[in-house]
C-alpha cells in the first residue's frame, strides 16, 4: 500500500495553524473526497479533493466539524462556538 501527501499548508508559525481536517467523506457521485475543517485560525471550510489530488475546490469557507451525505445532498453541521451559552439566557438557573 502506497500512502503519499496530497496537500499540506501552514503559516510556518508555532502560534497559528491552518483548520485540521476533521471529518472525510467519500463523494461517489464525482469520485471525490469531502473534507470538513472546523477548528483553527485560516483555511476553514468545505473542500473537494479529486482523488488524485491534483484539483482542489473550496464549497463553503463557514467552519464544519462533521458532514453526511442525505439523497445525494452533503449536509454539513456548521460549527458556531458563540451560539453555545450556559446557561441558556432563557434560564432560571444560576451558578
Amino acid at each position: 500500500m502506497e500512502i503519499k501527501l496530497l496537500y499540506k499548508d501552514g503559516p510556518g508559525r508555532e502560534d497559528t495553524w491552518s483548520a485540521e481536517v476533521s471529518d472525510i467523506l467519500y463523494n461517489p457521485l464525482d469520485d471525490s473526497i469531502i473534507l470538513f475543517r472546523g477548528d483553527g485560525h485560516f483555511g476553514h471550510g468545505v473542500y473537494s479533493l479529486d482523488r488524485g489530488g491534483k484539483t482542489v475546490m473550496r464549497l463553503s469557507s463557514i467552519p464544519v466539524l462533521r458532514g453526511t451525505f442525505f439523497l445525494d445532498h452533503l449536509i454539513a453541521g456548521i460549527f458556531c462556538p458563540q451560539a453555545l451559552q450556559f446557561p441558556p439566557p432563557h434560564s432560571s438557573y444560576s451558578i
